[in-house]
Formats: C-alpha cells, structure tokens, sequence
C-alpha cells in the first residue's frame, strides 16, 4: 500500500447505495443507515461492502448524467481499487476521522452533494491520498479521515465529495468482478422472481405494510457465516428521493432469501425517524421483557404460522465504544427456538417496536454471531 504515499488526488463517506443492499449485517441495516462513514464487516464476511448515509447514490440517476460528474484516470483507477482491497480487509466497524464535521460543514456538504449529483457544480481535484499531507487527505493505511482543524471551505468538500464518488466507483467494480466469479460457480434453485415473492410475502406479514406500490430491488449477496448465498431483496418508496428532499418520514424494508431452499433468513426495516424516535426513552429492564416476549410470540405464532416457539434469552448489545453515538445504539434481542429453526428479534432499546428477525437453522451459528461482537458491546444476557 505504500504506492499511496504522497497521491494527490481524495475522505471516503461512503457508498451506501441501498444497492441493495450489498451487504445485510447482522445486528440492524437500519440504524447503519444513518451513518457518517464506511462500515464494514468483521474477518467472518466472506464480503464485505460499504453501507452509508451521506453519500447515497439516487436511484433515479442516469449512467450518463454520473458519468459526466467526475473523470478518473487509469492511475487513480487503480489507487481506489487497491484501497477497496485494504478496506475488504479490514476489521475497522468505520471509517475513522480526526474530527467531526461542525454543523456549518454538515449542512453545507449536504448541499454540495445535491448540487454535485445534478451536475450543477464540478471539480477537477480530488481529496489528496496518503500520509501527512495538506488537510483534508484520506490515509489508506489507517484508514482514517484528517480534515482542518478550521472550518473547512467548499472547494475542500467538493474534493471529498468527488473522492467518495470514485470510491463508490471503485466499489461498484469490485462488487460486479466478485459477484461474477462466485455465480459462475453456481446454481442457484431459487429464481429471482421466487425470491421476490418470498420476500414481499413475509414483510406485508411481519410488518402489516402492502408493497404493491413500493420499488423492488434484487441482487446477489454473499455474506455472513459459512459462506452462504442469497437474494437481498429490498422494498423502497418510488419517490424515496422527493421524501428525502422534503424530509418527509419514510420506511424502507430488507430482506435475505437463501438461493437453494428460498427460506427467508433476514427481514429488517429502516424508518427515517427512528433516531430521533429513540430520543429520551427509559432503559429497557431485561427483568421486566414480558411484553417484548409477547410481541414477539405474537409476529412468530400468528404472522408466520410458526406453532411451537420457545423462549430462550434475552441480551442487550451496547454501543461500541469505537463508534459515536449517533451511528449505533442499544439494541434489545430475543431469541426463540421456533420448530425447527431459532429466531433472533431485534428491538430499538427502550421501544416497544419490533425493527427485524433473523432465521438461524443451527444454534451454534447464532451463539457464534453473539459471541463475535465483542465483550464490551454486550449487557446481561439472560
């Protein structure tokens, strides 16, 4: 890595295309979706890909249109894909950074974006790469954002901005190489159109939601234990880029369908409010979880039709201490043995709303899950 030395090129923000959505893991999407970084997965991906905030790609954007926002050349080209190696490597949850952005930043690089994305501002430089350079510059070796310690101009974030638009690119490339290589070598026995009519069926199920209307998105997933394959099938609004822009409340749902039985393995929800909804609530007491228990029976029982389920325990996953607090927050599981499978329930901490399930056909594949976050993002566990 060291050819990064000295690049003068571009801070990654990252990606976060719902693309939906490369990569679903385990706890919640969701809150990741409000992130302000590039997180990752840890060494038990077999892939990983970046799920962001800031940077989201519109969906309705023209290839044509992208293509004219930036120019990268065949050196720059191969910059980012060497960082996208080194970013797939590592066991970093975020991209780190010297600093926050003030809220001045915060707002301006918003903006900027929007005006970046419609073609109405441009930049020939990009974020410088390496070590000990000029603010702002990205140090692929520590995988960590230096920004100025002053406030930082327009011109300095539009350099960010078309950084994270080639790193996005890069992304893109990498994932299309991969996901070509790995389904050369298979046959999947679920169809994409099967997966979908899976996936649309539980959520409406789980969620009580009709997604007649919502936009599908399919594609190839290669994540989580054991190397398996799915279909992540994802349910957005059509306008979801007019509700941004009006920041008008939404919801988006995801979902993991196995490609050879077609069990749906993961079902998960993003409502655009639920940050400022975990505002101010009570702990929840892991002594005191009937109603979540009920809750839960109630969605497992009479939902899915599931008869025989079992409770088993209950634990709190912490905050990590690497990340801020805005980024991820207490979360509530329960875990049931249902027939012939086990669930895990995801609940807002201190909420009484149920944001995803996940299917585990082996305990011993979920107790590893539990016992990869580390000891000190875990509560009690009951």
């Amino acid at each position: 890595m060291k050819r990064f030395k000295g690049f003068k090129g571009t801070p990654v923000i990252v990606l976060g295309v719902l693309l939906l959505i490369s990569a679903f893991i385990f706890p919640s999407v969701a809150d990741n979706i409000q992130t302000k970084g590039i997180e990752k997965a840890g060494k038990d991906l077999n892939i990983n890909f970046p799920k962001i905030t800031e940077l989201v790609i519109e969906e309705g954007q023209e290839e044509t249109n992208k293509e004219d926002i930036i120019t990268i050349s065949d050196e720059e080209e191969k910059v980012f894909d060497d960082i996208v190696l080194l970013i797939q490597k590592s066991t970093l949850p975020i991209a780190l950074k010297n600093r926050e952005l003030s809220e001045s930043e915060s707002n301006r690089m918003v903006e900027l974006r929007k005006k970046f994305k419609a073609g109405e501002i441009k930049s020939e430089k990009t974020m410088a790469i390496g070590e000990n350079l000029e603010k702002p510059y990205y140090n692929p070796e520590n995988e960590t954002y230096y920004y100025p310690e002053t406030e930082m101009t327009d011109e300095d974030m539009l350099q960010i901005i078309v950084f994270d638009e080639k790193l996005n690119r890069a992304f893109s490339r990498f994932r299309e190489t991969y996901i070509q290589e790995v389904m050369e070598n298979l046959e999947p026995k679920i169809s994409e159109e099967e997966a979908i009519k899976s996936a649309k069926e539980i959520v409406e199920k789980v969620y009580n939601v009709d997604l007649d209307n919502m936009k599908i998105s399919c594609s190839f997933d290669s994540t989580g234990l054991n190397n398996k394959k799915y279909w992540s099938v994802g349910f957005q609004p059509k306008n979801l880029d007019t509700l941004r822009e009006q920041e008008k409340l939404y919801w988006i749902y995801f979902t993991k369908v196995d490609i050879y039985d077609g069990n749906v393995v993961y079902v998960d929800s993003f409502y655009s409010n639920q940050m400022s909804e975990r505002e101010g609530v009570a702990e929840t007491d892991l002594n005191n979880i009937e109603e979540y228990k009920k809750m839960s029976e109630e969605i497992l029982i009479e939902k899915l039709n599931i008869k025989n389920v079992e409770f088993l325990k209950a634990y709190v996953r912490k905050p990590n201490n690497l990340l801020p607090h805005k980024i991820t927050s207490k979360n509530l599981y329960l875990v049931f043995k249902a027939e012939d499978r086990y669930v895990e329930m995801l609940f807002l901490y201190g909420s009484k709303r149920m944001v995803g399930l996940s299917f585990y056909d082996d305990p011993v594949e979920l107790n590893e899950r539990i016992n990869k976050i580390e000891e000190r993002s875990i509560g009690n566990i009951n």
